[in-house]
């Protein structure tokens, strides 16, 4: 039986890539959590549009604004607001340099703390 993996990359093209800064990679996980990716992107364009991919700047934007964002990824708002309100306070209040933490750390922390989603 021949592999199947390279038609299915043909098929369907590359697939999308996390932000390479630790804050963007969660969240992308954050909004990715339950939700088609193209939801995802469409959320994750909103906020560099803003531009919103900063703790700081995350967290100088109103809520209301940032929820309207967010319902752009589908059900589980709260959860996904409370996620980002937790992330944002972590990465503020810990001032993590990008260098010092890699992605895969941050989404695996991340899939620990939104277990409860499933």
């Amino acid at each position: 039986m021949k592999d199947p993996v390279p038609a299915l990359a043909a098929f369907y093209g590359p697939l999308a890539q996390p932000p390479a800064d630790p804050f963007g990679a969660y969240v992308w996980e954050v909004l990715g959590m339950k939700t088609t990716p193209a939801r995802r992107d469409s959320a994750l364009s909103a906020l560099r549009r803003v531009p919103a991919m900063t703790p700081d700047s995350m967290r100088k934007l109103g809520r209301g604004k940032l929820e309207g964002i967010v319902r752009l990824c589908g059900p589980f708002v709260d959860e996904r607001l409370s996620a980002l309100e937790t992330g944002i306070d972590v990465f503020r209040r810990r001032r993590i340099d990008p260098g010092s933490i890699s992605k895969d750390r941050v989404v695996i922390a991340l899939r620990i703390g939104m277990a409860t989603l499933d």
